[in-house]
């Protein structure tokens, strides 16, 4: 089951280019370290990332690693 409706006017992007590099928040694990995820609205598990350090930490707070 399709959680978002899509009119048929709705088309991709002309022109896709690279979106850059992505800051994604991590935790320290056993052996490395652990991408956090988190939890969308309606509970299903994501990984998020952010377009500058300054962003993620202004989101998350300044002690992300």
């Amino acid at each position: 089951m399709c959680l978002f409706q899509y009119d048929e006017s709705d088309s991709e992007p002309e022109e896709q280019g690279p979106a850059g590099p992505l800051y994604v928040p991590a935790r320290p694990g056993e052996a490395h370290v652990v991408v956090r995820l988190f939890r969308t609205p309606m509970g299903t598990r994501t990984a998020v990332g952010f377009t500058s350090p300054e962003r993620l930490a202004a989101t998350l707070g300044t002690a992300q690693p």
